[in-house]
């Protein structure tokens, strides 16, 4: 069975990337650095808590431990209803070793001069794709899909949403924005449907 199937119910998972960090701004590659929110990524968090409402109930909010994603997900949770927030370690995204801290340059020309796509490369003191990629399978298993009565938002990465429609899909989505969101919802046979908010 694929990890990522949920079995057949009506609760819906969103899941967002974090709002726009300063480091976002100055194209900086975070990994499992805590990164800042701007006054942009405040706002964005605000309103896409207004769009999350008309999915209705909000049992909890699924986020990454670190700072900029337990940050958006404070912002949403007091625009919606009450709401437990749990903070999970295995939903940060993928350590970026020497690199973290640097230009998104450098990663782009490490892929160029080893003819490398991102799962493929190997990057100093960082989390091989394969750890990362378990990781994320674990947590979507233990955490997301074993909860198909809750009501869910999951607020965590770019890298960790791409494996999880990687997973699904079977493609991804190169470029998610700050807070931008997906709602996956599950056929009666358990199979996902993704659609952007």
């Amino acid at each position: 069975m694929n990890p990522f199937e949920r079995a057949a119910h009506n609760m819906p998972i969103i899941i967002i990337r974090h709002a726009e960090t300063q480091e976002n701004r100055n194209r900086i590659i975070q990994g499992h650095r805590p990164g800042q929110l701007t006054e942009t990524g405040r706002r964005q968090a605000r309103d896409l808590s207004l769009t999350l409402l008309k999915y209705g109930r909000l049992d909890q909010i699924i986020s990454s431990d670190l700072e900029r994603a337990r940050e958006t997900a404070d912002l949403i949770s007091k625009e919606i209803p009450p709401c437990k927030i749990v903070h999970e370690t295995q939903l940060r995204e993928r350590c970026y070793g020497r690199l973290e801290g640097r230009p998104v340059y450098q990663l782009k020309r490490l892929l160029i001069e080893h003819k490398r796509d991102l799962r493929a490369l190997w990057i100093p003191d960082g989390e091989p794709y394969e750890d990362f990629e378990l990781r994320i399978t674990d947590v979507y298993r233990r955490l997301i899909a074993g909860n198909p009565d809750q009501n869910s938002i999951v607020v965590t990465h770019a890298g960790v949403i791409q494996v999880i429609l990687v997973k699904i899909l079977g493609r991804t989505w190169w470029d998610i924005g700050n807070c931008e969101g997906f709602r996956l919802s599950f056929t009666v046979n358990g199979n996902a449907e993704v659609h952007s908010l």
